[in-house]
């Protein structure tokens, strides 16, 4: 996995996400996730979620990999 800033990391969803737009592809992905934040009864370790961890020699956070969420 390459390691990623915040800002490189959103960067790449934007693109991401862009390129999907462009395909017609539909994110499924995302609208579970955006279901089950809405949803009161899904606790909140069950909704899927990006990790990012403070790295003390960059000083920054981190990309660190998904929660709760299927990677193809």
């Amino acid at each position: 996995m390459k390691k990623m800033t915040w800002d490189e990391w959103k960067e790449h969803e934007l693109a991401k996400r862009q390129q999907y737009k462009e395909m017609g592809v539909i994110d499924f992905e995302t609208i579970r996730a955006e279901k089950m934040w809405a949803d009161p009864n899904v606790k909140d370790e069950d909704v899927p979620a990006v990790k990012f961890e403070y790295d003390k020699e960059r000083g920054e956070f981190m990309f660190a990999g998904y929660i709760n969420q299927v990677e193809h």
